[in-house]
């Protein structure tokens, strides 16, 4: 047992090195996929039918895996919404 500082503000990772929120996007991605596995009709191409079941899976594990600039996908979105919901133009009038 490894005893942290509380000020460090680190995410906790137990599981395989990922925290929670990426295992989430990753099986969230797995649950989707799997969800469409069944819900496709049976008689279509079985190769289309990986296709479409693997990409929720794969765009999950993307989401949860690729952390550019060391931050994750959820605190990038934050940072665009941020980014969005800022005024871009400050008007300035004497009085």
């Amino acid at each position: 047992m490894i005893d942290l500082p509380t000020h460090l503000d680190l995410a906790d990772s137990p599981y395989w090195g990922l925290t929670f929120g990426q295992v989430l996007l990753a099986f969230g991605g797995f649950f989707l996929g799997f969800l469409l596995w069944h819900i496709l009709p049976h008689n279509l191409a079985l190769t289309l039918r990986v296709a479409i079941s693997v990409a929720p899976l794969a765009l999950g594990l993307l989401l949860a895996l690729v952390r550019p600039a060391g931050r994750g996908v959820l605190a990038w979105t934050g940072i665009f919404r941020r980014y969005v919901r800022t005024p871009k133009v400050t008007l300035w009038s004497a009085r």
